[in-house]
This record gives C-alpha cells, structure tokens and sequence, in this order.
C-alpha cells in the first residue's frame, strides 16, 4: 500500500473511532444522536470496534444498531462509507487499513501495536497461550517487514481472545459497578497507563518500518484521545464513546486535517472547531 494504491474517497471524510455499538457502557444511547457528524461528509470511516459483534451478550443489539447506522448515513447523505476491522468487530470487514492523501496518511485501529492486542484485558491471562500459538505460526520476517500480513495476523489474535462482558444498566449505581469491573486492578490501571503513554512512540515506529512515506497516522483502541508530534509525524487518536471516554473526529479535505472535539449535547453529538494539519 505505497502512495501511488492510496484511496481517492469522496471529500470531506470524516474518521471516528471506538462507537462499541450495542455495549452498555456505549455513550450512544440511539444513533440518531450521532446524526451530526455524519452531515456534511462525503465519505464516513468507522476506524475499529464500531460495535460489539464478537459478544454473545450484545451482538444482537449491536447488529441492529449497524443497520440503524447504515440507514443514517443515507439519510445524511453520506456517499460512502467504510467499515475497517477492530478488535472487537474483526469480521465486520476485510479491511483493516487505508492509506489516504497520496499515502501521507495511515488510518487504522491500532491493536496490532501490541503482541497481546488488548494488555490491559482481563481475560489476557487465559488467552495469552493461544495468542502466542498464533504468532510462533507466523512468518517472522514478514510480521516486521508487511504491514497488511501484520494486520491479519492480529485479526487472527483477536478471534482467540475470549470477550466475556456483563450487562451494566444506564443508571448510577451501573456505572459504578462498570467502573469498580473495569479498573478494581492496581495492575490493570498501571498497564493503561503505561499504553497510553506509549501508544503515539509505537506507532510513530510503525510508520518508520511499514510506511515511511506516510506524514501522520490516525488510530483508535486506547481511547484515549489526543494529537502528538513523534519522530516528524503526526499520531492522532480519536478516542471512543464509552462512558467516561472523550471522542475526536478527524476530518480529511484535500492535504489538511482537522482534528475535532466532539460533545454530547442534548441535539446530539455534536464537533467543535479543531486543530488544522497539513500533510
């Protein structure tokens, strides 16, 4: 995927990231909400875990809220839009990539930043055996050297990571019970840390190694949303719509980017003026 196989997508795109449709601790509570960040848009791209298809607890609920999605976009008159695989949605396409702006910019979701995917999950201790049966199949040198063999290696992780979530009701007493779930760990809290710390030097590495051309890269996963300058790149991540997360939408038109602040407000999400980047 050098510059001369970049996508030409119907202009403005806008990027988002990590909506986790059908969870409970899913921000969105109709997508009709999310009817403001798709107008306006030419091409939309959902960048990873846009819904929980893996979960037997929510996949039916986050199955509907998709086909809401699909009519949406219609109705906003969205041209085209593309689906890129997460860890949590790994079959809800075969892409996993795109390289935009004459290959300047990278957009994908993130997880194949790290050997176990997910290092803060909880159910890593039963799965990391099988992760790593995965990976001694694969080929080494190419895991280093290609970026899409890399990428499907890392939708073949995500198949053998176990996804075993509880019900948490939109009330106060079910947040605290999602977060007291999410973070009782001192361990778990220090390993997000630690990955959010990290997360913009890999990938600024990843993009020395797979595509030195590329001049930025958008990513999601870590939910944890912010712009760095690393290694002469730009690395932006979009965050996500989970409780107690903030989300950013990346716009695209032409060579420029505009990184954008998006707020729940009661006509639903809407985007602040952001942060311009030339490519």
């Amino acid at each position: 995927m050098r510059s001369e196989m970049a996508e030409r997508l119907p202009e403005p795109i806008r990027i988002l990231s990590d909506l986790h449709l059908g969870h409970p601790a899913c921000a969105v509570d109709d997508v009709e909400e999310l009817r403001p960040l798709f107008e306006g848009a030419a091409t939309v791209i959902f960048n990873g875990d846009t819904a929980e298809l893996r979960s037997r607890s929510y996949g039916s609920r986050a199955a509907e809220d998709r086909e809401k999605i699909r009519t949406l976009l219609g109705e906003a008159g969205v041209e085209k839009s593309v689906y890129l695989t997460g860890n949590h949605d790994p079959g809800i396409s075969g892409r996993h990539c795109l390289a935009l702006c004459e290959g300047k910019l990278l957009v994908t979701h993130g997880d194949f930043l790290f050997r176990y995917v997910s290092p803060w999950s909880k159910e890593l201790r039963h799965c990391r055996p099988r992760v790593d049966e995965v990976l001694a199949k694969s080929d080494p040198v190419r895991l280093e050297s290609d970026l899409d063999y890399r990428l499907e290696v890392t939708r073949a992780c995500c198949e053998v990571l176990e996804v075993t979530q509880h019900q948490f009701s939109k009330t106060p007493w079910g947040l605290i019970r999602f977060l007291f779930d999410e973070f009782w760990s001192p361990t778990r809290v220090l390993t997000i840390l630690l990955v959010w710390m990290r997360s913009a030097g890999l990938m600024a590495a990843a993009l020395e190694r797979y595509r030195p051309e590329a001049r930025a890269a958008v990513f999601g996963h870590i939910h944890y949303p912010g712009i760095w300058r690393k290694r002469g790149r730009w690395i932006i991540n979009t965050g996500g719509y989970l409780s107690m997360t903030q989300a950013k939408v990346v716009e695209v038109q032409g060579h420029q980017l505009q990184i954008r602040q998006v707020d729940r407000l009661p006509g639903g999400w809407q985007m602040r003026r952001g942060k311009k980047v030339e490519l």
